[in-house]
């Protein structure tokens, strides 16, 4: 039930794979990549991607070696891809459309024709065309909000899924219609999105035919009726409801859940915006008998909306979270709840109304407040759809009631702090923070005596090897004597992921050996340390010190993350990072300011000059760990053109959809590859947290990272051209040197001869 794509290559940018990527019958959250036989010691770099029937991205990067002294193939965890705001947008809009446009097509029919019937003679005829005048205007507003919403967020997911930027899957054609098709919810939602612009028209049609033909009317309402129902059973059966082994009774609550807040969302608009204009030329006592009867009738449709609205939330909440605890502890849960408030708000609005029937003025004033209460319940809606359900299997029992262990960080005393990470069996780093001056500190933990040694802010640090259980903790420094205890949960052998960096804060990153470590500022004297494994995991067991400082791990996050303290202003920063029974690794990071300007727009153009290049050329330099690099020249031309050439390796050419490959010593060989667009910005897709870095007389720096991986950049942008000159790229096992030259000016790729 997902499709999945999957490249390994090795350090020639050759692939390895034998055979197409599949799901392990015998656990479908298992992806199984068949490597050819035999593969030669080396570095291989594997890139994988994984979409759910109902639209979801998982993606990762991570890096494996064959033979001795390489990183071991293991898997890092990777978490699922972050929101993506352009598609909550357009699911936003396109909600807001289809409520209003199927609670206004009911509204009229069921409330406002049969009281515009107790009006007579020339006072109806003005009534009614002033509500076709006004209606229609919110109709079409809201059917366009519903088509082009439905729309955006289509091609935007099809984008995502093919790998191409919005404007290339503008068409729907290619890869992103093949994408598009690949999925329940791109077939499900797409073909929706197609039944509702024909149920527009024909409620249109329905309602302009009927002063003139009711028998014409009806036949047009007839296929109105069968269309609308799809519409609104589509939102469902292509998210979550739809989900495999759901049923129909599920898709059924969906669509009777999405009906009623519909009905009320959609009559709430018809009550502010058109019954108003619509009585505004009848007399005081036809105007106010009207109005009152139109609120008569809608605050009983209302009220069953409501009761509709919260039975079926309620169960289909019971069915996306299976426990209590992950209401607060996934996004999804928060998000369901905000959503429960903002209900709740409403209902309490709704009450007042149903007291005062009998003054339109003060009911419609109250009924603008509910509108914006229910953006922000469609805004919740739009946020669900992107998020996976709590009790998604491999996740709601990560996001259920933690099991013991974890990093213990307390206080000992009004000046002493213990901290102890990771907290499972295993190797154990155990600080303490005082106000005493001596040269060690001892500690007894589960009474096992440990020393902890002072470094040079202060903090004495010491490494032992802990057992499952709760640990009482004596601490012994000078004449002081402290108590703490400290659980430590279960030796865990699946690798842990590192915290995904904050969005906004300077960052920077280096090379450590075979590791990547990099920092985030989340204030002008603390940062965020990340610390990469040559798998892409994060090292829970890692003892980081910053400049001289202890780095001690995150509170309130889940994932390998640490904080330390760090100088003002922007200045190289020695990071040390010790592992158990490995010898100490070292990486010099120029972290930017706290105050560093933003560089989003410097990003924006030069990203926009380096894709317009028509050809260019590069020299890249990729190590996995020190000893192991490869040195590729690149000569690029637009629109798709590529040459490249390994030094003492392979060399390829690709022009179009044909490629022709080389190795050392051999002819060039011929085969079809999919067509690529370049120069390519790898760099600035998803970028965040971009900051001007400084720079010199000629070149501006900027340094920005990319939420997978995470991926470090910092780039070396040319003050008069604003061209990128140079990067440097820190991640799992992958630092990039990478030098750009002759723009514009490079020989033109042909075939080889």
């Amino acid at each position: 039930m997902r499709d999945v794509a999957s490249t390994v290559t090795n350090a020639q940018g050759e692939t390895v794979t034998s055979g197409s990527t599949r799901t392990d019958p015998g656990d479908v959250r298992a992806l199984v990549i068949p490597l050819q036989k035999g593969l030669p010691d080396g570095d291989y770099t594997v890139r994988w991607r994984i979409v759910s029937t109902d639209g979801h991205i998982i993606s990762g990067v991570f890096a494996v070696g064959i033979g001795a002294g390489r990183p071991p193939p293991q898997a890092a965890e990777v978490q699922s891809a972050t929101l993506d705001w352009p598609f909550l947008v357009s699911r936003f809009a396109y909600f807001c459309g289809l409520m209003l446009v199927i609670g206004g097509v009911v509204f009229r029919a069921g409330i406002w024709r049969p009281v515009l019937a107790s009006v007579d003679g020339q006072p109806r005829a003005m009534a009614d065309l002033r509500e076709r005048i006004r209606a229609t205007q919110v109709f079409t507003a809201a059917a366009v909000l519903l088509l082009a919403g439905g729309w955006v967020a289509l091609t935007r997911q099809g984008a995502e899924v093919a790998g191409v930027s919005f404007w290339e899957a503008f068409d729907h054609r290619g890869p992103v219609g093949s994408a598009i098709q690949a999925t329940r919810f791109g077939r499900e939602f797409g073909r929706g999105i197609d039944l509702a612009a024909i149920f527009c028209v024909c409620a249109a049609a329905a309602f302009a035919t009927v002063r003139r033909s009711r028998l014409g009317a009806a036949a047009l309402a007839v296929p109105a009726v069968a269309l609308g129902v799809w519409t609104i059973v589509v939102p469902g059966y292509s998210g979550h409801a739809g989900d495999p082994g759901r049923g129909l009774f599920t898709i059924t609550v969906d669509a009777v859940h999405v009906a009623a807040a519909a009905v009320w969302i959609g009559g709430l608009a018809q009550l502010v915006l058109v019954v108003p204009h619509a009585t505004r030329g009848l007399s005081d006592d036809a105007r106010q008998r009207v109005r009152r009867s139109v609120l008569g009738r809608f605050s009983k449709v209302a009220l069953a909306s409501v009761a509709v609205v919260a039975v079926t939330g309620a169960g289909r909440a019971l069915w996306e979270v299976g426990a209590v605890s992950q209401v607060w502890s996934t996004g999804y849960g928060r998000a369901l709840m905000v959503k429960t408030l903002l209900l709740a708000g409403l209902v309490g609005l709704g009450y007042r109304n149903r007291n005062a029937l009998d003054r339109f003025g003060e009911v419609r004033r109250r009924a603008v407040a509910e509108l914006a209460l229910l953006a922000g319940v469609l805004a919740a809606v739009s946020l669900l759809t992107d998020l996976q359900p709590a009790n998604t299997p491999g996740f709601a029992s990560a996001a259920a009631a933690a099991p013991a262990g974890g990093p213990t960080l307390v206080a000992l005393a009004e000046n002493a702090r213990l901290a102890v990470w990771p907290g499972y069996a295993g190797p154990n780093v155990v600080a303490v923070r005082t106000g005493q001056r001596v040269k060690t500190i001892e500690a007894l933990v589960g009474g096992r005596p440990l020393t902890l040694d002072r470094e040079a802010d202060g903090t004495y640090v010491g490494t032992g090897t802990l057992t499952e259980g709760r640990h009482s903790i004596l601490v012994t420094g000078g004449t002081k004597t402290w108590a703490a205890s400290a659980e430590i949960g279960k030796s865990r052998s699946v690798s842990q992921s590192p915290v995904p960096p904050l969005r906004t804060g300077p960052v920077a990153a280096e090379q450590a050996d075979t590791l990547a470590v990099g920092l985030q500022r989340t204030s002008a004297t603390t940062a965020r340390v990340t610390i990469l494994g040559p798998s892409g995991a994060g090292l829970p067991t890692a003892l980081a010190l910053v400049g001289g400082h202890v780095a001690l791990p995150c509170q309130g996050v889940r994932g390998v993350c640490y904080s330390a303290t760090v100088p003002r202003g922007s200045r190289p920063l020695p990071v040390q990072v010790r592992l158990p029974g490995k010898p100490p690794v070292t990486a010099t990071v120029r972290l930017p300011p706290f105050d560093a300007p933003d560089g989003t727009r410097l990003l924006r153009e030069a990203t926009a000059n380096f894709r317009a290049l028509r050809s260019v050329r590069a020299l890249n330099v990729l190590e996995s760990a020190p000893g192991h690099a490869v040195t590729t020249n690149f000569t690029i031309q637009a629109p798709d053109r590529l040459a490249f050439s390994v030094r003492g390796g392979a060399s390829a050419r690709i022009i179009g959809g044909t490629r022709w490959d080389r190795r050392p010593g051999t002819g060039w060989v011929r085969s079809e590859t999919p067509r690529s667009r370049v120069p390519d910005a790898f760099w600035a897709p998803g970028a965040e947290a971009v900051y001007l870095a400084g720079g010199d007389r000629t070149t501006r720096q900027l340094t920005l990272v990319l939420p997978g991986g995470p991926t470090f950049f910092r780039l070396w942008i040319d003050r008069a051209s604003e061209q990128v000159l140079r990067l440097r790229m820190i991640t799992a096992a992958h630092f990039m040197r990478e030098r750009e030259y002759d723009q514009n000016r490079a020989p033109p790729v042909k075939p080889p001869a």
